[in-house]
């Protein structure tokens, strides 16, 4: 079986100046940062065809798709009731297909969109590791058509480099959970980072469901001995006790703990700890609430469940929804325990494959939790900090709700603040193009107006470079818009490109990160 592996970055396509490479790394072929392929060479349309193919797998596949939470007391709007006032979010940062090309034919996906006509590739706001068995149907080109192919897609942050994902260990160590940085204290493989981001995915959603206690549920139990009680059960009465022995068959419903969704929390967390022994002893370790709560299951569950044909059993028993609204949190452990031991939690390097597994994180809403853990530790309680914190203007029959990512408040004095992820900011910064900004900058006025503030703030991360005469310093940019009054602040926060070692990598992010929290306590505060 062929095996190819496609690399990319977040947020970015085929206006990259750099094409990416094609190469060879042992017995599989890599595919580095490749935005546009020639499809009149036979070599990338055979490339450009896999991926065409794998991101069909994950659009029939996205419901067994796993995405690590980033914010748990996110809600979704009411559309029923109120109209969620938001701007339209540009997804490119250059002209998307409908406004460059005639008659397109695009490929639409969560992650990453396809143009098949041109070979474009146009990556979003998800970083991703996506592995499947591509199959190609009868209608495929011929030179893939009848083979089988390993294909792995991983998407990572532009600020990473292969092998090196210290800018999203450590947004992800400072957002996700308090002292989770410990469990980045070295660094990774790529592969490795999303190993232990499975098992802190089962880890997260078993400690909420937890809350409940263990879970249990009315099961029914057969029963043969002279202590009737329930309802008896003739035909196993007619086989068993015939003639008669003393003995009577019945049935009866109990309140157990001993189900099929606990039997299916101890055959994930066996597989885990097989699978991936170093991720599972960190982070499942006996001070934290998952490892109580596995313990409190053993107690009351006995299953040996590292046997395929139990396993087998246990995903059967387990595939109807739970509807009991009290464990409603169980839903989502059942939905990531399962998808776990479908996929076999695949390993990049791993000789035994299954035919999908998708592990997505939104970094865009990443970035933006990040930031409000940020300034909540650095200001203390001096600076009033509060997060989407819904604001609702009522117009006539209806009412728009605003949501601004943050504002922070001191004596008075009001900000709001937008975090942006993507790269439309950097550029602007460089070619003072409003358009790449226009529906931003536009939310934003909209924001400083309802929450009466007396600036806005953009806030985004970009490469250490200078921007013109716009540079306050080497390490943090920011812009002032001249109106009748300077109300709109721009912040990058630089990222080190070219430190190899991690440790000097993040002294000097954390340098950058304190000099723009230095710039936004002197607005506030001047």
């Amino acid at each position: 079986m062929d095996v190819v592996v496609f690399r990319l970055s977040d947020f970015s396509g085929y206006s990259n100046n750099n094409n990416g490479e094609i190469r060879k790394e042992n017995d599989k072929t890599v595919v580095e940062d490749k935005y546009f392929y020639n499809l009149e060479d036979a070599e990338e349309r055979k490339l450009f065809e896999l991926l065409v193919e794998s991101v069909k797998q994950f659009n029939k596949n996205r419901a067994l798709a796993l995405e690590i939470p980033i914010d748990e007391n996110e809600e979704p709007a009411d559309t029923n009731s109120n109209e969620m006032y938001q701007l339209q979010e540009e997804i490119h940062e250059f002209p998307t297909p409908s406004q460059e090309m005639s008659d397109p034919e695009v490929l639409v996906s969560k992650i990453i969109d396809l143009n098949l006509k041109t070979g474009q590739v146009y990556t979003k706001n998800y970083t991703c590791l996506i592995t499947c068995i591509v199959e190609p149907s009868p209608q495929s080109a011929e030179y893939i058509r009848g083979r089988k192919f390993d294909v792995t897609l991983e998407i990572r942050s532009r600020f990473d480099r292969a092998g090196r994902n210290y800018f999203l260990e450590y947004i992800l160590s400072n957002s996700l959970t308090p002292k989770f940085f410990e469990y980045f204290s070295t660094p990774w493989g790529t592969s490795e980072i999303w190993e232990w981001l499975i098992v802190y995915l089962f880890k997260y959603y078993l400690e909420k469901a937890y809350r409940k206690g263990v879970f249990k549920k009315y099961v029914e139990y057969r029963y043969n001995d002279p202590m009737y009680k329930g309802s008896a059960d003739i035909v196993e009465h007619i086989k068993r006790n015939i003639p008669f022995t003393g003995s009577i068959a019945y049935k009866k419903i109990e309140l157990s703990h001993d189900n099929e969704i606990t039997r299916l929390i101890l055959a994930t967390y066996d597989f885990l700890k097989m699978r991936y022994p170093n991720a599972a002893r960190t982070i499942l370790n006996p001070k934290i609430k998952a490892f109580r709560a596995i313990s409190a299951i053993k107690e009351l569950v006995s299953l040996n469940s590292t046997r395929p044909e139990t396993i087998r059993r246990v995903i059967a028993n387990a595939s109807e929804k739970i509807s009991h609204p009290y464990y409603k949190e169980y839903e989502d452990v059942r939905r990531v325990c399962l998808n776990i031991l479908r996929t076999r939690g695949i390993r990049i390097q791993s000789e035994h494959r299954a035919d999908f597994f998708a592990l997505l994180i939104n970094i865009s809403k990443l970035w933006e939790i990040f930031l409000g853990s940020v300034f909540v530790r650095n200001f203390h309680g001096e600076i009033i900090c509060e997060s989407q914190k819904e604001i609702n203007v009522f117009f006539r029959d209806r009412s728009l709700r605003f949501l601004p990512d943050f504002y922070l408040e001191y004596r008075g004095r009001r900000v709001v603040v937008d975090a942006k992820y993507k790269n439309n900011w950097s550029k602007f910064l460089d070619t003072m193009d409003f358009n790449l900004i226009k529906n931003d900058y536009l939310q934003l006025v909209n924001y400083i107006y309802v929450t009466k503030a007396s600036a806005g703030l953009i806030i985004f991360p970009g490469f250490t470079t200078a921007v013109g005469n716009y540079c306050l310093n080497e390490d943090v940019a920011s812009f002032k818009f001249d109106n009748l009054e300077p109300f709109l602040y721009v912040f990058k926060v630089s990222i080190p490109i070219n430190e190899e070692k991690r440790d000097e990598w993040a002294r000097i992010f954390e340098k950058n990160l304190n000099n723009m929290l230095i710039s936004v306590k002197n607005l506030l505060t001047s």
